[in-house]
């Protein structure tokens, strides 16, 4: 089995943490594309796949990733004129937690009894575009005023937070 999928370029290396938060960005993109396509077609069979697939990754790399922003990034520019900011995002980050807990527990309800996934998945369309709205929105602002916060940051920094990201995924 591949690790890689043909086509697709090699994942990014922690020796690159700015590399790896863009590459998981996308990955969220990715995911929640896949989320609207499901929720659009409750009943299809392969909507159940792609929803556990979703849920996967958002209860590990999703958690992950928030963790990289809030246990290794966050602290390390604090008190840099940026908390503003980090109060921002935080609270993003707890907005997405709680719409994501409601896609979920639809999602659940539809991988488990497939026979009533057009009921279960009645809300689900709002759901997805909700958190899909939520993580564009601030997928943006961190590219556009956390990421320069991260490169202004020194070599061993970014070196420690590399090793941190690295360590959370084992």
């Amino acid at each position: 089995m591949s690790l890689v999928r043909i086509g697709s370029k090699p994942p990014p290396s922690f020796d690159d943490p700015l590399a790896v938060l863009e590459s998981c960005h996308r990955k969220i993109e990715e995911r929640l594309a896949a989320l609207a396509r499901a929720a659009a077609a409750p009943s299809h069979p392969d909507t159940a796949s792609v929803l556990r697939e979703f849920m996967q990754y958002f209860d590990t790399g999703g958690v992950k990733h928030t963790l990289d922003e809030e246990a290794s990034i966050f602290p390390r520019i604090r008190g840099e004129g940026a908390d503003e900011l980090l109060e921002t995002l935080e609270a993003e980050h707890r907005t997405a937690e709680a719409i994501y807990l409601a896609v979920r527990t639809v999602a659940q309800r539809i991988v488990e009894d497939p026979a009533t996934a057009a009921e279960a998945a009645a809300d689900l369309p709002t759901q997805a575009a909700a958190l899909d709205a939520a993580y564009r929105e601030h997928i943006a602002r961190e590219e556009a005023e956390l990421f320069p916060l991260i490169r202004a940051l020194d070599a061993a920094q970014l070196r420690a937070i590399g090793l941190e990201m690295k360590l959370r995924r084992g």
